[in-house]
């Protein structure tokens, strides 16, 4: 289901039990696959949950806040780095091309440093099917993962498997995840609104 693209699968099947292993594709890959595409929309309309959340009386740090366009906010996990999860679920079927990932708490570069960022997570379609492996680079950029052609689901659950120590944090973030579909394509839910 990645593109298939050797750059974005280096290592072929290194992880034990995945069939592939993706990393960010780059910009000017993501800009190819789009024209490829017919050009590249977002998708929202999405719900979000999450493993756990840090509460705070001064920002927002629940799962909507990897969803929600602003590099300001972030979802934390809840003092710990383990067992955590992000998923998504639409009320109606979506078309998949692909999707960014911005890791961390990417609000300034202290507040990056500080908390800790995923660094392998697994994607599972509609809660069960395991679509593959994807490493992040540790930095506080986008990243940018095409797939090939679409996947038709009407959920995704991001299982975070390892990932990279805050210097002073051991909560879990990541500044933003967002969607897309072929332009065009029946079946997405706009962004707007």
């Amino acid at each position: 289901t990645f593109a298939q693209y050797d750059e974005y699968a280096p290592w072929g099947g290194g992880v034990e039990g995945a069939p592939l292993v993706a990393v960010d594709a780059g910009a000017q890959r993501w800009a190819e696959y789009s024209d490829a595409m017919g050009g590249l929309a977002p998708i929202g309309g999405m719900q979000s949950s999450c493993s756990s959340y840090r509460s705070s009386n001064r920002y927002p740090c629940d799962a909507s806040c990897a969803f929600d366009g602003d590099a300001s906010s972030a979802w934390n996990s809840n003092n710990s780095r383990s067992g955590q999860w992000l998923r998504v679920e639409w009320p109606q079927s979506q078309k998949i091309a692909g999707f960014t990932f911005v890791n961390g708490y990417a609000k300034d570069t202290e507040v990056w440093q500080n908390n800790s960022r995923v660094r392998l997570f697994s994607i599972y379609v509609n809660d069960e099917d395991y679509l593959g492996s994807f490493y992040l680079d540790d930095d506080d950029q986008t990243q940018f993962f095409p797939l090939d052609g679409s996947i038709e689901c009407t959920s995704l659950l991001f299982q975070f498997d390892e990932t990279y120590a805050g210097d002073r944090y051991d909560d879990l973030c990541v500044t933003e995840i967002q969607f897309y579909g072929a332009a065009g394509s029946s079946g997405n839910t706009s962004l707007e609104g």
